[in-house]
């Protein structure tokens, strides 16, 4: 039952009600919740209008429910996604985001260039290598690009800036790599996705275990600064052990009603069982009070993974890819 742990969260209240004729029915009344003591609860109903005061009494049932579904560009995606992955060392020029961590993945040591900088391009561009020159790195930007394959808006400010730095950076001899799709899927879905029987528990944990960091830094490492971006923001951290082997693991984290997935890792004598299905799911059912979406990023050229997300129901957003300078 609802309480005031629970004021600022969406949710539906269903009611009991009886007609002009005393017949009885029920009402759901889905919006934010602003009250909740031992008589009543108050809710802000999604579709405008003033706040619906029930009963206790007249409550058949009553529950959080996932954040409002809303569309985002992929600029503003791309924000979302820097505050599930969030550098060491940050700061801002206008709407860019630059981050660095001393040199741990490339999301983590780039300039989200999304939005205006507030500067004329060319001096934002040397506003960025001036930045990271001071942290010891090549600047290095991610830029955003619509997915080829799907309709978009021609008239996406975002979309025609970036075409306009990338083209900046390749006149100044700044190679592109890493080619990246980012995917979606709504979080009811990934949640009720069908998982293999028999499969152990997923267990989730605010911060990694000892052996969760073995695994994933085993391909990575897991420096100072890598610890720092994995425990920033609202993290779970998940693990499937089978007979006391650290099977498979996994790590969310929640921003704007999103879940950004990561660190997807089976154990090679534990693949093909589904357990990247399994760690998926159980994290979307773990955040779904709290986010809608679900998203992940994976390299254009992970066609195995790729097959793997379109199966539950992920698909892309937006592309992005990186320019580094010489």
């Amino acid at each position: 039952m609802l309480s005031s742990a629970d004021v600022g969260r969406r949710v539906v209240v269903r009611r009991r009600v009886r007609d002009a004729a005393g017949a009885g029915k029920f009402l759901d009344v889905l919006g934010e919740l602003v009250a909740a003591d031992d008589t009543a609860v108050s809710v802000r109903p999604d579709r405008g209008g003033p706040v619906v005061t029930v009963p206790r009494d007249e409550v058949e049932a009553a529950k959080p429910v996932p954040p409002r579904r809303r569309r985002v560009s992929a600029g503003q995606l791309q924000h979302i996604a820097a505050a599930t992955w969030q550098p060491r060392h940050r700061d801002q020029l206008g709407d860019w985001l630059l981050g660095s961590s001393d040199g741990w993945t490339r999301r983590a040591n780039s300039v989200i260039a999304a939005g205006d900088p507030g500067l004329p391009l060319a001096e934002a561009i040397d506003a960025v290598v001036a930045w990271y020159r001071r942290h010891d790195q090549p600047a290095r930007a991610q830029i955003i690009a619509a997915d080829p394959d799907a309709p978009t808006a021609g008239d996406d400010p975002d979309l025609r800036r970036a075409a306009e730095l990338d083209a900046a950076l390749a006149a100044r001899g700044w190679p592109a790599e890493a080619p990246t799709m980012l995917l979606t899927a709504p979080i009811d879905r990934l949640r009720t996705a069908q998982r293999p029987a028999g499969l152990p528990p997923v267990e989730l944990f605010g911060a990694p275990s000892a052996d969760w960091l073995a695994m994933f830094g085993a391909r990575k490492g897991v420096t100072p600064a890598a610890s720092a971006v994995l425990t920033a923001g609202d993290t779970h951290f998940a693990e499937v052990r089978i007979d006391g082997t650290l099977a498979a693991i996994g790590r969310g984290a929640v921003a704007e009603g999103h879940l950004g997935l990561s660190a997807i890792e089976v154990a090679p004598q534990f693949r093909r069982r589904g357990l990247a299905r399994h760690v998926m799911a159980a994290l979307a059912d773990a955040t779904f009070d709290h986010a809608h979406t679900a998203f992940l990023q994976v390299e254009e050229d992970n066609t195995a993974a790729r097959a793997l997300y379109a199966r539950l129901t992920f698909h892309p957003h937006h592309h992005y890819h990186y320019r580094t300078a010489p």
